[in-house]
């Protein structure tokens, strides 16, 4: 049976959305615990965490699709439940498979959408001509959306989530499967609809690159909040570069990872498979020189020297990669999980 308690009628009055303690917990540590969430009108909030981080489970909590077991939730500054009509009028969702009927043309799936939200009948062609309008599909309204390519599709799912011109928009892992230039189309599209309305949006997902388009983002890792900040912050909480060290013999990991503590001082991380490693430092290019001079540059299939993304906080915060199993991100080690703690 649900705990979940209202929140304080003042609580987040210039927010559109604040969640609090929000719990939803499965057992065994699965599950999504003590969220704290804020949004306030035309802000997109990212949830960044790979599988089985409990990002997906918040969001269908927020969309009522799950139960909650504790905490509290406000919607516009009012205290409310995600059963509450007015919150789930006022809600957009794109799931993470489409959720649109690929047998129907892309202007019947939006008829559909809208005569389900209860518009007019005689509204909704008008309403209909206007959405296609406006991400140019007109010229495709009457094609069955089992000819679109995965991007259009996407874009037909997302028309579908604000036909009913929601405040809130909730989205797990948008981008999924899209390349790269599908990619930026619907982004171009939630940034203009956003801009728009004021559109609030709530995304979750394991794309850096998707993370990076956020205002601000919540980590979280084994259900839990390890960081909250603008993607600036975060990164910058790391500065320095990167050495990522690929070796010729795979199976040498371990033996140099301790040549470089041990006559270096550097400390070494597994990333990315076996015989790659990483090394944080303040010098990469200084360091790298190091490197190769102490232990030989015969060792190394390729060395590279970058800056941190948001991939790396998100590696030195857990002790495990954004692309990870759960199975590989429930070992992390534990002093990168204490450090991801404090950061929080």
């Amino acid at each position: 049976m649900s705990t979940m308690t209202t929140a304080a009628t003042t609580t987040g009055a210039k927010l559109r959305l604040h969640a609090r303690g929000l719990t939803r917990d499965y057992g065994e540590s699965r599950g999504v615990f003590d969220l704290d969430l804020r949004l306030r009108p035309g802000e997109i909030v990212g949830l960044l965490g790979p599988n089985g981080s409990g990002k997906s489970t918040a969001l269908c909590a927020l969309a009522g699709l799950t139960t909650i077991d504790r905490g509290s939730l406000a919607f516009e500054g009012r205290e409310t439940t995600p059963e509450d009509l007015d919150y789930r009028a006022g809600l957009g969702v794109v799931f993470q498979r489409p959720s649109v009927d690929d047998l129907l043309t892309a202007r019947e799936n939006l008829k559909l959408a809208l005569r389900m939200r209860g518009l007019a009948r005689a509204e909704i062609p008008a309403k209909v001509e206007a959405l296609l309008a406006a991400e140019g599909l007109l010229d495709r309204a009457d094609s069955p959306l089992a000819e679109f390519s995965g991007g259009m599709r996407r874009r037909v799912d997302l028309l579908r989530a604000l036909a009913h011109d929601p405040s809130l928009l909730l989205m797990d892992e948008p981008s999924s499967g899209l390349d790269e230039r599908s990619f930026r189309k619907l982004w171009a599209s939630i940034e203009r609809e956003r801009q728009a309305r004021r559109l609030s949006v709530v995304v979750a997902t394991h794309r850096a690159d998707e993370a990076e388009r956020c205002d601000r983002l919540v980590v979280l890792a084994r259900g839990r909040v390890i960081a909250r900040g603008t993607p600036e912050e975060l990164i910058s909480r790391f500065g320095g570069d990167r050495i990522e060290l690929e070796l010729r013999e795979l199976d040498r990991g371990e033996e140099i990872r301790a040549r470089l503590g041990s006559e270096l001082g550097l400390e070494a991380q597994p990333f990315g498979g076996e015989g790659r490693l990483v090394v944080s430092v303040d010098d990469g290019p200084g360091e790298l020189v190091r490197i190769v001079e102490t232990l030989g540059r015969g060792i190394f299939a390729r060395v590279q020297v970058r800056r941190p993304g948001l991939a790396d906080v998100f590696f030195e915060l857990a002790g495990s990669e954004l692309d990870a199993e759960p199975e590989a991100e429930a070992s992390g080690s534990g002093s990168r999980r204490g450090r991801g703690g404090r950061a929080a």
